[in-house]
Parts: C-alpha cells; structure tokens; sequence
C-alpha cells in the first residue's frame, strides 16, 4: 500500500508544483516519506498526500526532505586526491577551465574544489558553476558557510585529498559560524538547475556530479548521464560519487577512470 500513496504523493507534487521526483528510486522516496509522515504524528502517506497538496508551506518541508542534501567537504577522499594529483596537473595548460558542480546542496564540495585549484594555481583561469534545483540550498551555498564543521576531521580530509597548507587560511570564523573566504566564492556561480528536466549547461572542462545519481532509477540516470555528455568538451571529465558509476549506461566504454575506484571518468571516445 505504501508504494503505491509514494506514486501518489509524486504524481501529486508534480501535477500541483510541476516538481518531477518520478524516476527517483522509489525506496528512498518511500523512506522519506515515511520519516516526515512520523515527524508529523501522521498514520498513514495518505494524510501526506492531502496535505502536501493542499498546503504549499507544508510541501516546502517535503521538498527539502526529498531533495538530496547530504554533502561535507572533501568527502570520499580518494576522489579528491585523484583530482588533486592526476587531473588538475592536465588543465595546467587550459587558457581556461569551465567547471560545473551539479547538485552542489548546500555548497561544501564547490568550496573544497575551490581551494584544491586555488592551491594548484588555476583559480584566475577557472570558473565554477554550481547549481541545484533547492533555491533553499543554494541561498545558504551563496553565503559561503561551512555546515557541520569539524575542524579536525575536515582537516584531515583535505590534507589526504593531497591538500599543501593549512584548512584555516582558507576559512573565516564569525559569530554565527564558518566561512569560506569571499574571495574564493567570487569565480563560483550559483544558479538554479534541475537535472531531471532542464537543458545542457555550457561546454564544461569538468562535470562533478556526486552522490546524487544514486536516488535516481536507471533510466533517469542515463538521460542524466548523456546531459552530462552534450555538456562536457571533447576529453571532459566527469567524477561521481564512489557508490555510482557509468556501467549501468551505454556511454560506459567511452571513458577511462583516471585511478581504479577514484570514480573520475575521462570521456576518451568522442
């Protein structure tokens, strides 16, 4: 019964707000369904379903429940030491580099991109895109402030994603918490993108994409994947999350993977 209110509570969201949450992999829609269904005393995803339509202040909780928002910075830090010893030293050469971070959430994986170019020399020459289809996210991404932020930990991540200095020069404490210093937001744009519907974005050196495929259902995933493509330059690279992958699509032998397991992808047949 509760698959079939979860294909009703979608259905719902996207006739009422035109929000497309259809080919998300239904299990985790389900559980968080359920687990704002249980922070709002209610028995049953039906009473959801009445509410989440009826009330738009109310769908804006649901919304952010179903919108992936779990990110840290340097996360996975075989990923980020990949990029930091095998594919920066490539762009040395770029007159100029065009990076989109899709699905950034709140911000923590543009901003530890940030520093990594910053530290390889390539910050005059490079310029992010970060976008999301939470305008919620990306207002809090625009700020520069740093969530859950646990020195110690985030420090040694950044330091094992082949990081030189040290983490502190590069953020700000203030009274309400912690920043990343404005100057490296100012060759990061945020803008508002949805990969289940709208176009492909510009012609990108590098496409990061992390962690976000894995709630999508596979044929999503490959629409996804070959927006990605008309979005990448001729050799482009693409990085995903370390659950995710290209062996689920067509496109897979047209890339390499820079190091086993890294999940950083060179797109080598074009």
């Amino acid at each position: 019964m509760q698959s079939l209110e979860t294909d009703l509570i979608v259905e719902g969201i996207y006739r009422m707000y035109g929000i497309d949450f259809r080919d998300y992999a239904k299990h985790s829609l389900e559980r968080r369904l359920v687990g704002r269904m249980k922070k709002e005393k209610m028995r049953h995803l039906g009473d959801l379903l009445h509410k989440v339509v009826g009330d738009p202040h109310f769908f804006s909780k649901v919304y952010t429940d179903l919108s992936v928002q779990v990110t840290e910075m340097f996360r996975d830090v075989v990923f980020f030491n990949t990029l930091t010893t095998q594919l920066l030293p490539l762009f040395e050469n770029n007159e100029s580099i065009k990076v989109w971070a899709a699905g950034c959430a709140s911000g923590e994986e543009v901003y530890s991109l940030a520093i990594l170019f910053h530290e390889a020399g390539l910050s005059g020459k490079t310029q992010f895109y970060a976008t999301d289809m939470n305008s919620n996210a990306l207002d809090l991404a625009k700020t520069g402030k740093i969530n859950h932020f646990d020195e110690f930990s985030i420090e040694q991540s950044y330091v094992l994603s082949g990081g030189e200095r040290n983490l502190i020069d590069y953020i700000d404490e203030k009274p309400d918490g912690i920043y990343l210093k404005p100057e490296l937001l100012e060759n990061i744009v945020f803008s508002d993108h949805n990969l289940v519907h709208d176009q492909a974005f510009g012609e990108m050196d590098l496409i990061i994409c992390r962690n976000v495929l894995i709630y999508f259902n596979d044929e999503l995933k490959q629409r996804v994947i070959s927006l990605f493509m008309e979005s990448l330059v001729k050799g482009g690279f693409i990085g995903l999350g370390l659950q995710e992958g290209l062996h689920f699509t067509p496109h897979q032998k047209s890339f390499v993977e820079l190091v086993a397991g890294s999940r950083l992808y060179q797109w080598v047949q074009v």
